[in-house]
This record gives C-alpha cells, structure tokens and sequence, in this order.
C-alpha cells in the first residue's frame, strides 16, 4: 500500500499572510476564506541569535480582518532544504505534515509529532542528517514512505500507539538498534528496516499480518539484528529468511508458528531453539549448518513434517526428542551431527529416510517400535 500524498491542494481563492511566531520567526500562512490554514514556508528567522530557527507553530492565527483561523497543515516542501530550522514546536491542532515538508533540514536534532496528527507525508524528515529523536504522537496511524530515510543519526523512536502502519522504506539508513514496531501495527510494508548498520533487536508486534524477508532487506544485503523475536498473527516464517546470518544469536518463535520455511535460519548463530507446540512442518535445510546450536532439540508433539537435511551439519546438538505424530524422518535431517548422541520418542515413526542419521555419534541405532522403513545409509 503506497502512502505517498499529494501535495495539499492550492486553495482557487487564498490569502497569503505573514506571522511572526512567538520567537519572532516569520512563517507564511495560506487559507481560504475563513478556513483552516496552511503554512506554507519561512520567511525570515529571528533578530535574535538565540531563537533564530526556532520555529514555534500557533494553533490559531488571525488575519487582517480579525477572523482567526486555526492552523492544520504544513504545505509540501514547505521548509525543504532549510539548514536554519533546528527545532520546531508543532500544535495540537495540526492534522497532516505534507510530503517533503522538512526534507533535508540537516539542523533538526529532536522532533516531537504532535496529538492530533492524523497525516504524515512521504520523505517529510528524510535527510535530516542530525535527527536524533522522534516522539509519535497517539493519533498517527501510518508513517508515510520514505518519512524518515536516510536520517543517518536517528537512533531513538518513541510514542506510535495510535500506529498501524509503516510505509516503504520509512526508517532506511537510520541508526536505530531496535526495530520501531509498536504494539498496534498490522502492516510493515518493504524495506522499511533496511540497511541499518546498528539494528540489534528486532521484536515484531502482537498484530503484524505478514512476514517477508523485503520488510528488512533488499535483495542480499545484510540485516545485523542479532536477536529476532517472531510474534504477530502471520503462522509462517518465510523461506531463507534469515540464511547465512551467522551473527544471529537468538531467535524467539511465537506460539502462533505453524510452519518454518526451506533454509529460514541455516547457517545462523543460534546456540538453542525452542519450537512452539503448534509447529506443523520444519522445511528443507531450515536449520541446517547451525554449528552453535548446543541445547538438546525438542521436538514438538504436533509436529508432522521434518524435511530433507532440516538440522544437517549441526556439529554441537547433543541430543533429539521427537514427538508422537512424527512419521517420517527426512533425508539426511541429521546428517552430520557428529555430537549426537541420544535420539528419543518417535512413537509415531514408520519411516526413516535415506541418510539420516549418517555420521552421527549414536551408540545405539534408532529404530522405535512402529517403523517399517529403513531407507538406505540411514
């Protein structure tokens, strides 16, 4: 879903003003007749040094013939490319934040979004270089693309319960180290946490819908959160969602879980696992050359599906206890798992498949009770 908006519209019969606000910041306003009004652009910073670019937005002005009107909106491009801006207060009256409107304003540090906002435009903070903070007000309730991109010193986001959206590419290129997901988002659209050197933590809400390997990457590029924390009400974790991310140390699986992608966390870091009980299937290579996986592996009592090669070359797994609807063992699922030593439970198995417990460290084979099938190399 593009959040993109269009510019506000050019009102057929406005008046321009000029304000001074109370740090002696001119502003132009734009309304039309006795409706709401627009600010539309800086028109001269203060006298005073000191409070020069502090810009402070009024709920209301009032025009020449003293008919107050109340301030909503801040124009598209309003103050793009304005190196003097280096703080603003906002009203509670205002509604929308048109796109582009403090694009490149490299001297904001801090910006606080007021209750009341309802509209966040495209690229409205991008590129302001020295942004630090942002607090989100409760009414917002999508972050529109591209709003934050390429703020390379935003390591701080708070506030968002009102938030169920966040636009394309909205926090790219910052610096946080921690994946802004409020409570309340259903939908993180592409690229949203992509190429963010410093994220750390990625805890994905109660209620996200979907799960894609495009809301944190592109393409290959790197995602360097080391811990990931699957909730939400998606019930699959996407196919090589995180392949090859050796520095991935933890991942946490929600108990809405239901099935886990071909190659989804091969090659990863992580030192143990625990598998949710509503896991039906462990696809293809999904947890293959995890070489630091060390903790005992439960396998869950529902589970009905473990692929080809699933935990293939995890040298450290000391040991495996298989679950009652387990029929089937896939090929070469162990294969190499030369610290192996215990395999339990599998009451449910009649089938174990072609090397799958090749060049293991069992001191005695694994055949339970209701097998029929013994494959070859097992």
């Amino acid at each position: 879903m593009a959040l993109m908006l269009s510019a506000l519209p050019l009102l057929a019969h406005a008046t321009n003003i000029d304000v001074a606000d109370a740090n002696g910041n001119v502003l132009r306003y734009s309304f039309d007749g006795t409706g709401p009004a627009s600010v539309i652009q800086l028109v001269s910073l203060s006298a005073d040094a000191a409070l020069a670019g502090r810009l402070v937005i009024p709920a209301t002005i009032t025009d020449a013939e003293e008919v107050t009107h109340d301030v909503t909106s801040i124009y598209s491009n309003a103050f793009h490319n304005n190196g003097n801006i280096v703080s603003v207060t906002f009203p509670t009256s205002l509604t929308t934040i048109g796109y582009n409107a403090f694009y490149n304003c490299d001297g904001l540090t801090a910006v606080v979004l007021p209750e009341g906002l309802t509209s966040l435009g495209s690229s409205a903070f991008a590129g302001c270089d020295h942004l630090a903070s942002v607090d989100i007000g409760p009414t917002l309730t999508a972050i529109g693309e591209y709003a934050f991109q390429n703020c390379e010193s935003l390591t701080t986001v708070t506030g968002g319960e009102g938030l169920t959206t966040l636009g394309g590419n909205c926090f790219m290129n910052t610096r946080l180290t921690e994946a802004f997901i409020p409570e309340n988002v259903t939908t993180i659209e592409n690229y949203v946490f992509r190429d963010i050197p410093t994220l750390q933590t990625v805890v994905i809400g109660p209620n996200v819908e979907s799960l894609r390997t495009e809301q944190f990457r592109y393409g290959s590029s790197t995602m360097s959160a080391t811990r990931w924390v699957f909730n939400g009400k998606y019930t699959s974790i996407p196919e090589g969602f995180l392949d090859g991310r050796s520095h991935v140390t933890e991942v946490v699986l929600g108990s809405q879980i239901t099935s886990i992608g071909n190659n989804a966390f091969r090659g990863t870091g992580i030192s143990s696992i625990s598998l949710p009980e509503a896991l039906l299937s462990i696809g293809q290579y999904a947890f293959a050359n995890c070489t630091q996986l060390a903790q005992p592996l439960q396998l869950p009592d529902g589970l009905t599906t473990l692929s080809n090669y699933a935990f293939q070359n995890c040298t450290l797994l000391p040991s495996v206890d298989i679950g009652p609807t387990l029929t089937a063992i896939g090929e070469y699922a162990f294969q190499n798992c030369t610290s192996l030593t215990t395999v339990t439970g599998g009451e449910g198995l009649t089938t174990l498949k072609n090397y799958c417990f090749m060049n293991t460290s069992l001191t005695e084979a694994f055949i339970p009770e209701n097998v029929t099938t013994i494959e070859n190399y097992v």
